[in-house]
């Protein structure tokens, strides 16, 4: 028997990937699920830790029932080891 990850279920974006915007997903949790007043069935919530250009960006990050991508949220480093301490931070804060 195979076990089925939040982040699978949820159909997220691997590391590796590219977001809709261009960026490069460097990590990704998904937190929690619900629902949105603009979508019918589940969206999903979430962060990601990416690399924008020559940037490391941590977003709020969103899944809608039909499988987009969003973004929000985003805080913005030029240091790895800032950006890293950050998305833990949002992650164990969600």
């Amino acid at each position: 028997m195979s076990v089925v990850t939040m982040q699978q279920l949820a159909g997220a974006p691997a590391v590796g990937d590219r977001l809709p915007n261009g960026a490069t997903v460097l990590d990704v949790v998904i937190a929690e699920r619900g629902s949105d007043a603009h979508y019918e069935g589940t969206y999903y919530y979430g962060y990601v830790l990416a690399q924008s250009g020559t940037e490391i960006v941590s977003w709020r990050l969103g899944i809608d029932p039909n499988g987009e991508i969003h973004t929000w949220s985003g805080r913005y480093f030029k240091s790895i080891y800032k950006a890293v301490q950050n998305y833990s931070v949002r992650v164990a804060g969600a």
